[in-house]
């Protein structure tokens, strides 16, 4: 089905790569399975879908003008960075126990 939306997107060189290889898979920068969106589709190699795997579970986090995103597909590899759901902190903005957690983790921060 993924295959459809890309070829309605008019990505079909694209897709050859991908049905001609079966090294390449068509990859969901947003890790929602159910997605159909095109621009959040790209053919990649199997290893690097793989490695997406890695920012599962990960956000974006705005605070005022400072932002962090942890994916590193697209500043350390040439691929499209993962689109991850935001976390906006700014003044009066309290944030639940595992979302310390995750700002802990997230800057290298220890107890």
């Amino acid at each position: 089905m993924h295959h459809l939306a890309l070829i309605a997107d008019n990505r079909d060189a694209e897709l050859n790569t991908s049905v001609n290889t079966r090294s390449y898979h068509v990859s969901h920068l947003c890790h929602n399975s159910r997605c159909f969106n095109p621009g959040h589709l790209v053919v990649e190699s199997a290893h690097h879908n793989h490695r997406r795997k890695t920012c599962t579970g990960h956000k974006v986090i705005l605070y005022g003008d400072f932002e962090y995103h942890p994916c590193e597909h697209g500043e350390v590899e040439k691929m499209r960075r993962c689109i991850l759901p935001v976390l906006r902190l700014g003044p009066g903005r309290h944030v639940n126990g595992s979302e310390v957690i995750y700002l802990m983790d997230a800057f290298g921060w220890r107890w």
